[in-house]
């Protein structure tokens, strides 16, 4: 099965996106002023819902009913229902 969980490396792709950066005098320190925290937010939110979706999508069915609660489902993460 899928996993939708995101990895270190994606998460801090998207905190440095969002506009964090390193604290030189700190060493490995990501810091995000906290102005930025709601476009970080959004953009862990989005690449969870990507994720969720691809897993969803990915379940293998047999039966149409089946197949149109999958759809359901994708609609609603997506926020279309």
């Amino acid at each position: 099965m899928m996993t939708t969980t995101m990895t270190n490396d994606e998460i801090i792709r998207m905190a440095r996106e969002a506009g964090a950066y390193l604290d030189e005098d700190e060493g490995e320190i990501l810091l995000l002023p906290e102005h930025l925290f709601e476009r970080f937010a959004a953009l862990v939110a989005e690449a969870t819902k990507d994720k969720s979706i691809t897993a969803v999508k990915s379940v293998k069915t047999t039966f149409e009913a089946q197949d149109r609660i999958l759809l359901e489902a994708v609609q609603a993460i997506r926020g279309m229902k």
